[in-house]
């Protein structure tokens, strides 16, 4: 016969007592990552449920002794140690109290049931392995409690992750000794679920609320005084990251949610990590684009602290499957960027967003601009050979990632200057993640005026971009940087030029001196003409490219 033992005697803390508010974030900025909290502090501030539950932990104690089943009173007594530190997990405090719960009824159960007598071998087993995971939570739950403010934002989800494990561990102990033991106790589905999601959105709304602005701004000094900026940095993209899945924040507390993060960002004078930034982060200057082309449109605007590029793709719409291409395609190119922190080389991906259905990148604004622009405006004071010779740097950075990254629509044009003078590469994975969504060729997917700087292989329709095409592409736009002209530059239609390369044209070799003097020599002129093989395994590899411009231009 089952016996029932309900959830009695929990630590259920009133809403009105200090132990259900969060603490303030001066007590939360002094505690250091490696101490717990006191025992003495918690007991200055007493509430009437701290002494309910301390009669029941003392009640439990009195059993456990006379109970006779040895590490009973162990089990207890650590039971009471974790549910003193779940009050002071900051982040995850639902879940954490719920574990501890659980960890109180199956104490309970216990010792309940070994009061009758029944199966003295198995409960002792039981209690056992019961204590063995009791102080694997102990231990975590420290680590948990001593989480200074802002780590426990950037740690909420591992918590929540290890909150969970343990959570499952403690179903099957109790499953087992139900079964053993002829108890039940009563558990309900998803309840972590639920507790995950009230701390999420304590979370975000702790972050817009009005009356930490200019608590943050202290925050936030004192971690950058302690060097402290990349966890600063990491909690706020762990803010907006959950903000993307939260709908209930109305739009006054987005707004101050948006301005809290300015004042963080400005104080450590870094950005969130998140990729996926919401669109009411982002500010448009105007409606009108500064420029683009046939796949996207370029806007101003601004993004917390600084001012951006907003780069839109046209006819985009956000169906099943799409969403997940263009973050797949957008951890590739911030993967690439780790590989640059300092932008020498890689134009740094901000994030991406999803505005009303649409897609957008952004980056940082150039003043610059693009690298076609930048030839025409400064002219021949811009040092080609440096140009060509960065560029190939950057691409081999792409092609030597693991796995490789292929750019996919290299031209003058999507080369941004920054205010150095030096071209960074960015927008590798627009085209091939368009192309996965609509299902169009990247022929259409870039349009007509791509043609100029396409491999040959590329114009089948359903080839895939790859390294091969890249260095293809690479020896146009060295070509287009020399001449300051498109590539073809004779054949006017850029529609025409598919004929051309089938019939194995190639672009003519320009005449002008001045063009030559800018570093396109008969051996410059043989490297180009190797790359634009028309058998994709002919061509030489990124390495062998770099390694024959710094021969040229040593």
């Amino acid at each position: 016969m089952f016996r029932t033992f309900g959830r009695k005697n929990k630590l259920n803390v009133p809403k009105g007592s200090d132990r259900s508010k969060s603490a303030s974030p001066s007590r939360w900025n002094q505690r250091s990552e490696s101490s717990s909290s006191s025992l003495s502090e918690l007991t200055s501030s007493r509430t009437t449920a701290d002494v309910l539950a301390n009669a029941t932990f003392n009640a439990l104690h009195i059993a456990a002794d006379l109970g006779g089943v040895p590490g009973l009173f162990t089990a207890v007594t650590l039971v009471e140690s974790i549910t003193e530190l779940c009050l002071n997990v900051r982040r995850n405090r639902n879940e954490a109290k719920q574990l501890c719960d659980e960890c109180k009824d199956l104490c309970e159960t216990i010792e309940e049931a070994s009061k009758g007598g029944r199966k003295p071998a198995f409960i002792q087993k039981m209690v056992d392995e019961f204590v063995s995971l009791l102080r694997e939570v102990q231990a975590e739950m420290k680590q948990w409690s001593s989480l200074s403010y802002w780590k426990s934002f950037i740690y909420q989800i591992a918590v929540a992750e290890s909150i969970a494990a343990y959570g499952k561990r403690l179903d099957r102990m109790t499953k087992k000794f139900q079964i053993g033991a002829l108890t039940h106790i009563s558990i309900e589905p998803s309840r972590y679920e639920e507790s995950r999601r009230k701390d999420r959105a304590e979370a975000i709304h702790e972050f817009a609320r009005p009356d930490f602005a200019s608590q943050f701004v202290q925050l936030a000094s004192d971690a950058k005084g302690k060097g402290e900026e990349e966890d600063v940095r990491q909690a706020m993209g762990q803010v907006i990251q959950e903000l993307g899945d939260d709908d209930t924040l109305n739009s006054a507390d987005r707004e101050q949610l948006r301005k809290n993060l300015f004042i963080i960002s400005d104080a450590i004078g870094q950005l969130p990590t998140s990729l996926r930034i919401p669109p009411d982060l982002l500010v448009f200057d105007t409606s009108q684009a500064v420029a683009g082309s046939t796949i996207y449109d370029i806007y101003k605007g601004t993004f917390l602290t600084i001012t951006v590029a907003i780069k839109k793709a046209r006819a985009f719409a956000c169906v099943e499957g799409s969403v997940q291409h263009i973050i797949k395609e957008a951890k590739n190119w911030r993967s690439a960027c780790e590989v640059d922190p300092k932008e020498e080389f890689i134009l740094q991906l901000i994030g991406v967003s999803f505005p009303d259905e649409s897609f957008v990148m952004i980056s940082r604004w150039m003043e610059e601009r693009d690298l076609l622009t930048y030839i025409k405006k400064h002219g021949e004071s811009v040092n080609r050979r440096h140009m060509v010779k960065r560029i190939a740097m950057g691409l081999r950075i792409l092609h030597e990632h693991l796995p490789p990254i292929a750019h996919g629509h290299l031209k003058a044009s999507n080369i941004m200057i920054n205010n150095n003078g030096d071209p960074l590469l960015g927008d590798f994975g627009l085209s091939k993640s368009l192309k996965n969504i609509s299902g169009q060729p990247m022929t259409e997917v870039q349009g007509v005026n791509s043609f100029r700087w396409f491999a040959p292989e590329m114009l089948d329709g359903d080839t895939l971009i790859s390294t091969y095409s890249d260095i293809y592409s690479f020896a146009m736009t060295v070509l287009e940087l020399m001449t300051g002209e498109v590539p073809f530059k004779q054949i006017k239609r850029a529609t025409s030029v598919p004929m051309a390369l089938t019939d194995g044209q190639r672009p003519e070799r320009p005449t002008d001196p001045a063009v030559e003097a800018r570093g396109l020599n008969d051996r410059l002129w043989y490297l180009l003409n190797r790359c634009w093989a028309q058998e994709p395994e002919d061509r030489p590899s990124i390495k062998e490219v770099n390694d024959e411009l710094d021969a040229l231009w040593s």
